[in-house]
């Protein structure tokens, strides 16, 4: 819970809303590497829709 509670507003509303789990840490790793936080929370957006796909295919 701390590694969630210490991401960006973003990110958090990413992982909240996802019908997926994505696990906070990979998120932190993305953020230390650079990445904003809208674009990390488009990464799991786009994983997210990814995933959803291939499970109602």
């Amino acid at each position: 819970m701390e590694a969630f509670d210490a991401l960006p507003a973003p990110v958090r509303r990413a992982i909240a809303s996802a019908a997926f789990p994505f696990p906070p840490l990979v998120a932190l790793r993305f953020l230390r590497r650079g990445l904003s936080a809208e674009r990390v929370a488009g990464l799991i957006a786009a994983a997210d829709l990814r995933l959803s796909r291939e499970v109602a295919a």
